[in-house]
């Protein structure tokens, strides 16, 4: 689990299969790609912010005339306070390059929350909601 251990399990062996769970093994250079890792590496990839943007891009192309998007955020502590501003961040920053006024962020602690973020979101006339 994590990066460093990873790349130390790959610099000792390449016989031993080694199974990761770290946030970017593409970038980190842990693996050449994710669809075929190669070698005796294979794991799963924590989402990292950059696919916030890319599932932002995902409802645009399924909802041409969107105009508001909504984005509901799980705020039980699941992920890092800084990883959920940087994943709003991106999220941000693609809606503007897609040209969508992004509704209040709705944030929620637990599954009783998420219809009032639903009907909020509704409310404030969001064609799709990205989940953060």
């Amino acid at each position: 689990m994590g990066g460093v251990a990873s790349h130390e399990a790959r610099r000792l062996t390449s016989t031993t299969p080694v199974v990761f769970f770290t946030t970017d093994p593409v970038g980190s250079g842990l693996v050449a790609s994710l669809a075929r890792p190669a070698g005796n590496l294979t794991g799963v990839a924590i989402i990292t912010q950059e696919f916030n943007a890319k599932r932002v891009e995902t409802i645009v192309s399924m909802i041409p005339n969107l105009r508001t998007l909504a984005a509901l955020s799980d705020e039980s502590g699941t992920l890092s306070a800084n990883l959920q501003t940087a994943f709003w961040e991106e999220v941000e920053t693609a809606s503007r390059r897609f040209g969508l006024q992004l509704a209040p962020r709705m944030r929620i602690r637990n599954s009783d929350q998420v219809d009032d973020a639903f009907a909020a979101a509704a409310r404030a006339g969001a064609g799709g909601m990205v989940t953060i």
